[in-house]
């Protein structure tokens, strides 16, 4: 990267930070789980818990269906899609269905035919949404016992001198806070915390999907609006004062003078260990580490990525993470983006391949 300047530090977390201090955050880690019985971690911390735990994932039709699925990957970007996949067969589904002739609803992916008839009954889609609440609350009782209670020593090496100002994280687990007791720092937890305490109309947690609808429609058909993630954010009130965050960089940047953001994009061209006077006010270096860029979180990545005034360093595992990413990133900012902020004169965007971490996978 280019002129080493006294930036603003901005961290953002996927599930890769989780993976990367050996967690289990894998979805197909909560299912093995399920799968194997006894739940004796989930016992130890709390019996309310393990009573509660074992009602919400009884006869719930989300979890037969990915208890039953093979897949190419296991990371929650491949889950995210699966359930947009059985959103919109359903609502295509009712598109078609006439009452006065069809007894189910009709899909051509027999897995999902049977499923619906086994957990649905005649067209009872308030089960399908009612389970999914179950799910998510079942995931905040594992996370709580199951990964909040498991000791972490140390850093990611990639992260261990990184001071953030503030941290966006997707995750629902507290591993940056019990790593960094003691440090100052702003998190925001943008899908929400796990907590014991909540229960599954009070939860915080989103588990969704991201918008499939074409423009124009997605503000009038809302049938399943509830299963998306934005709606979700905003139904339980989560802390969405990381758009202050955004806003306030955009405003530094806006009001800066043009002299000023000239000798900023000059020194992003040249390698150095000096400073800009001025910029270090208006400026910030933005640090993406295990996440892959999803198109569910777009929204909020190309708030961030997509100012003139943020550098942003992406870390990814291998050559086929990078690949990933590299698709994502055009999938949310548009290809126009990429190709102008990752390299030249207008760069802001630093892909850096990870230094270690063998078993995370975003």
């Amino acid at each position: 990267m280019g002129g080493e300047l006294e930036l603003k530090e901005i961290l953002l977390l996927g599930n890769g930070y989780d993976l990367c201090h050996n967690l289990p955050t894998k979805y197909t880690d909560f299912l093995k789980y399920i799968s194997k019985g006894g739940y004796e971690e989930i016992g130890v911390y709390s019996s309310y818990l393990l009573d509660e735990f074992k009602k919400l994932i009884y006869d719930n039709f989300w979890i037969e269906y990915f208890s039953n699925k093979q897949y190419e990957s296991d990371n929650w970007i491949g889950f995210e899609g699966e359930m947009r996949y059985v959103i919109a067969e359903i609502e295509e589904a009712l598109k078609n269905y006439k009452p006065e002739i069809d007894y189910f609803l009709e899909f051509s992916d027999n897995y999902l035919d049977e499923l619906i008839e086994k957990h649905v009954g005649v067209n009872d889609i308030q089960k399908i949404y009612y389970d999914s609440l179950c799910l998510i609350r079942a995931y905040e009782i594992y996370i709580c016992a199951c990964v909040n209670t498991v000791k972490v020593y140390s850093e990611c090496e990639d992260l261990a001198n990184l001071k953030p100002d503030d941290v966006i994280t997707f995750n629902y687990s507290d591993t940056f806070e019990r790593i960094h007791d003691g440090d100052f720092f702003n998190i925001y937890h943008v899908h929400g915390k796990a907590k014991q305490e909540a229960n599954l109309h009070t939860t915080n947690i989103v588990l969704g999907i991201d918008e499939y609808l074409p423009d124009g429609e997605e503000s009038k058909n809302l049938q399943f609006v509830r299963f998306k993630k934005y709606f979700q954010r905003l139904q339980k009130h989560n802390d969405a004062d990381y758009l202050l965050l955004i806003d306030d960089i955009r405003k530094k940047w806006e009001l800066t003078s043009a002299s000023v953001q000239e000798n900023y994009r000059e020194s992003l061209c040249h390698e150095g260990g000096y400073t800009i006077p001025g910029v270090s006010d208006v400026a910030a270096h933005l640090t993406i580490f295990g996440h892959s860029l999803g198109e569910t979180d777009g929204d909020i990545l190309s708030s961030l990525i997509c100012n003139d005034n943020v550098q942003t360093t992406i870390y990814y595992k291998d050559e086929d993470t990078y690949a990933l990413q590299l698709i994502n990133l055009i999938k949310i900012i548009g290809k126009k983006e990429v190709l102008k902020r990752t390299g030249g004169s207008t760069r802001t965007i630093w892909f850096t391949r990870q230094k270690s971490n063998k078993n995370q996978e975003i």
